[in-house]
């Protein structure tokens, strides 16, 4: 509308120039004529310059109408893309394919230019037709044409530099005239979903603005011709007086004419600055508009907005995904008709209540939250999905003017179905876990870092474990106070820091009587996105039996059941680490291997069970002449060995002679029909020379076999 007030006013304008000047010239040589020439040149001069004004007057009005038109042209094709880029701001997903597809956007692309122009569109990079008023071109390159309409095809080539580009070339009809056509291409500034930049070709032939000047031209002419010969064939007097008479007429039509001009550019001057001020005002809403309409139908959240009239003003993509309704059947409407999707029924929706007192929000909604201006909440809408229904929270914020006036409001929502059953499995979980946490045997509990430690968790089993009446009793003792060693808390806090967490690691700790027990702890540290320790989860149990029978087990895995000594295999095992000890040290040993004399004769002769009451006599006659520190094993059928450390090492002969002593009394107390004696071989070692207990051994054996091949075995064995 601008365009048009702007090119009338110049027109008329022109019109309103060109009729004065003729006037003026034509009045000025009638009356010059008159006074100096006579009447009988005034006809063929006035026509002469009739003549001359008419066609200086078409030639500039034909310049401006011809620049019109390309303004015209102009304007139609950057309108076009403006369209388009708006279109595409409305569809950010839409491709060429989705866009051809679209009645709505071909009324869009091909718009009328003049009488007989068009506007294309083509892709800017290839130059392939896109949007054409002949169906059969669409889809096929413009470079075809680049021999038969060079200059057309330099104005394409101009425009894919981004930039919009015109210019005039030469169609031929099918008559074979050649006519003039003006094109202007704009570039549209936004691509389409897939990756193409489109232009926009505005054409039309130029001679069409100037087509009706023409026609006023050869009118005008043909009546001036007429004027001229009637006022050459007037008399004298009569051909002044006409002159006079169309002077005056001239001048009274030109102050008209000049009257409505200057009325009718002022109008249309005024009428182009209202408009262009309202053509601003409407594209800053419509760009507001479309900002905002892009913005809530790119939200993840369905998301809808409602004026101060409660009709629907926006209704985005995740909104229609969540009821199944498309965004243009319910864009307008109101009455509540945007909540029946999710109630089945017209009702408030929470956006609604903003105009409504705070008691009606309660009434409408189990749980409701305020900050600030939104209003928060969740609700079960039973007619969401088909009527499946779906939990969902809402956040409604109002929409208001510069006055701080509502306007409107904005409310987004969000489906939490999922959520809800996940807090319904956890809750159901939790009942679970508890119930099986506090009827378990094995203690379970929560704790804090740092040195003391504090519980914050524990089931019935951890404080009986430790001997506390309840949970809550054990959870206000100190983690720290329950550990035997305070070192040990220590070297568990080390443990679960660097590596996370400790795998049936054993304790030991005290009851609330002060009695100690040993305990298997599996725990696992909780961290924060930082790294530090949160809390620590951990199992306990009481090991204190299971340790028991290992002592047990493993006592009988070394132990001669027999005589309570060591066996063989822990006589050696407990050697080879004294003698390691004894390495580092510097120190000696001493090593006594024995054999019990005559203890076939007695197994024979008197039975096993003679037989195994000596074995047993000479052990506890070992155990007596020994420390505990010292190894005193039986390592065969009827040999013994002792690995002696300390002072007894240092005076072997005395430690045989209270052997002998020993085994005297044993003797001497009770008769038997054995007498007890042992042929015994003493080796110390030498800790500058490392040699293994087998070595020691060896070399006791051979000097205990000196001493045994010294005595009579069948006297020492029986009776005196």
């Amino acid at each position: 509308m601008a365009i048009k007030a702007f090119h009338k006013g110049t027109i008329a304008y022109i019109v309103y120039s060109a009729i004065l000047i003729v006037s003026i010239i034509t009045m000025l040589s009638a009356i010059r004529l008159i006074l100096m020439e006579g009447h009988e040149q005034i006809g063929g001069t006035v026509a002469t310059n009739i003549g001359n004004i008419q066609s200086s007057f078409t030639k500039g009005a034909e310049t401006v109408l011809k620049d019109s038109g390309q303004e015209i042209i102009r304007l139609r094709a950057e309108k076009v893309a403006k369209d388009i880029e708006n279109y595409l701001i409305r569809h950010p997903r839409a491709t060429i394919k989705d866009m051809q597809n679209d009645p709505q956007f071909k009324s869009i692309a091909i718009q009328s230019v003049g009488k007989t122009g068009y506007t294309a569109v083509h892709e800017a990079n290839t130059s392939i037709n896109r949007f054409h008023v002949n169906p059969k071109i669409v889809d096929t390159s413009l470079g075809a044409l680049a021999g038969a309409l060079p200059d057309f095809w330099k104005i394409i080539m101009s425009s894919r530099k981004g930039e919009n580009a015109g210019g005039y070339y030469k169609w031929r009809e099918a008559d074979g005239s050649v006519r003039e056509k003006y094109m202007w291409v704009a570039t549209v500034s936004r691509p389409t979903a897939d990756g193409i930049i489109l232009d926009v070709a505005a054409k039309t032939y130029i001679d069409e603005f100037m087509q009706p000047l023409a026609r006023l031209s050869e009118k005008l002419y043909r009546e001036s011709a007429e004027a001229t010969s009637k006022i050459g064939s007037l008399s004298e007097k009569t051909q002044s007086r006409a002159v006079i008479a169309i002077a005056i007429i001239i001048l009274v039509f030109c102050g008209i004419v000049g009257y409505l001009a200057v009325r009718l550019i002022s109008g249309y001057h005024r009428i182009e600055r209202e408009v262009k001020e309202r053509a601003r005002a409407e594209e800053a809403m419509r760009r507001s508009e479309h900002r905002l309409a892009e913005l809530v139908d790119f939200l993840p959240d369905a998301t809808l907005a409602i004026g101060s009239d409660k009709r629907v003003t926006a209704w985005n993509r995740a909104m229609e995904e969540m009821t199944g309704v498309p965004s243009k059947e319910m864009i307008g409407r109101g009455d509540y008709e945007y909540t029946v999707p999710f109630y089945g029924e017209r009702r408030p929706q929470l956006m609604d209540l903003f105009w409504e007192p705070d008691a009606e929000i309660k009434k409408k909604y189990s749980f409701v939250r305020k900050e600030g201006d939104n209003l928060m909440a969740e609700m079960f809408c039973p007619a969401l999905y088909g009527g499946m229904g779906a939990y969902i929270f809402a956040k409604a914020s109002p929409l208001r003017d510069p006055d701080g006036n509502i306007i409107g409001a904005i409310e987004a929502l969000r489906d939490i179905s999922e959520r809800k059953r996940m807090e319904e499995a956890i809750r159901e979980s939790e009942e679970k876990y508890r119930s099986l946490i506090n009827n378990v045997n094995i203690g379970v509990y929560r704790s804090t870092v740092g040195r003391n430690g504090r519980f914050t968790q524990a089931n019935p089993a951890v404080a009986r474990m430790f001997g506390y009446n309840s949970a809550d009793e054990f959870m206000k003792v100190q983690a720290l106070d329950l550990y035997q060693d305070p070192g040990d808390r220590k070297r568990f806090m080390q443990a679960i820091s660097r590596t996370g967490s400790v795998v049936s690691k054993e304790l030991r700790f005290k009851r609330k009587n002060g009695t100690s027990f040993h305990a298997s702890v599996t725990a696992n540290a909780y961290r924060d996105e930082k790294g530090n320790i949160l809390w620590i989860d951990g199992v306990v149990e009481d090991i204190t039996e299971r340790k028991r029978m290992e002592e047990e087990i493993k006592m009988l895995a070394i132990t001669d059941q027999l005589t309570g000594l060591y066996n063989r295999r822990g006589f050696i095992a407990l050697s080879e680490q004294q003698l390691k000890i004894a390495e580092r040290a510097e120190s000696r040993l001493l090593l006594l291997f024995a054999d019990l004399d005559g203890m076939k004769w007695i197994n024979d002769t008197l039975g096993h069970v003679k037989g195994d009451e000596a074995l047993v006599g000479v052990a506890d006659i070992l155990k007596k002449v020994f420390r505990e520190a010292d190894i005193v094993a039986r390592v065969g059928g009827d040999e013994f060995a002792v690995l002696a450390l300390g002072t007894s090492v240092e005076y072997p002969e005395i430690l045989k002679d209270r052997l002998q002593q020993q085994f005297d009394l044993y003797n001497s107390r009770e008769k038997r029909d054995y007498i007890l004696s042992l042929s015994v071989g003493i080796v110390e070692s030498d800790p500058k020379s490392i040699v293994s207990i087998d070595g020691l051994m060896s070399r006791a054996d051979e000097r205990m076999y000196e001493n045994k091949r010294g005595k009579s075995h069948e006297s020492a064995s029986r009776p005196g």
